[in-house]
């Protein structure tokens, strides 16, 4: 089961409370002090941008997700954010960020998704650190971003040049409370 990052948290409890009004105006809002504040650029085509806690991020679109391998747990080492320190991603050379879907949340009680896809890191290089850690993210790479929740895998893995990590269907459950 997934755990769902702090500021995520925050955002679902703000959401379902009808606090998150969206700001409507052509110049950047300064740091609301509510995080998943949304924000409509009028002076940029009226697009869509989010609080993520230190900065104003273009918003991702519904269901883009990917997946970051991770040598520390992030939860532990208190990471909110993408760019917290305690968020300590994979270096290896050839490593990036995959593309993860699920499948809609059931109606049971309590809700459940799990990844619909294949996910597969290859790695140009052998990598000095084994991975032990999964975040769900929203941004391809860098730091601008939403950090959603993290899986912990059962065990580090480390791997030569060109061998692969594949994590499988079903493997990354997510589950509401």
């Amino acid at each position: 089961m997934s755990q769902l990052a702090q500021y995520g948290d925050m955002g679902l409890v703000n959401d379902l409370a009808g606090i998150n009004l969206p700001i409507i105006q052509g110049t950047t809002p300064s740091a609301p002090a509510s995080p998943n504040i949304y924000w409509v650029n009028t002076g940029s085509g009226n697009a869509l941008n989010q609080w993520n806690g230190s900065a104003w991020v273009t918003s991702p679109a519904p269901g883009t997700r990917y997946l970051a391998l991770l040598t520390a747990d992030p939860v532990l080492n208190g990471a909110v954010y993408i760019s917290d320190a305690g968020f300590v991603e994979c270096t290896t050379a050839g490593y990036a960020r995959q593309t993860v879907t699920f499948s809609s949340a059931t109606s049971a009680y309590p809700s459940a998704s799990a990844n619909t896809n294949l996910i597969t890191y290859t790695m140009s290089s052998t990598m000095l650190a084994p991975v032990q850690w999964v975040a769900m993210v929203t941004s391809a790479s860098g730091t601008l971003g939403w950090f959603l929740a993290s899986w912990n895998l059962a065990a580090g893995i480390q791997v030569n040049a060109t061998q692969t990590i594949q994590i499988g269907i079903g493997q990354l459950q997510l589950q509401g409370m």
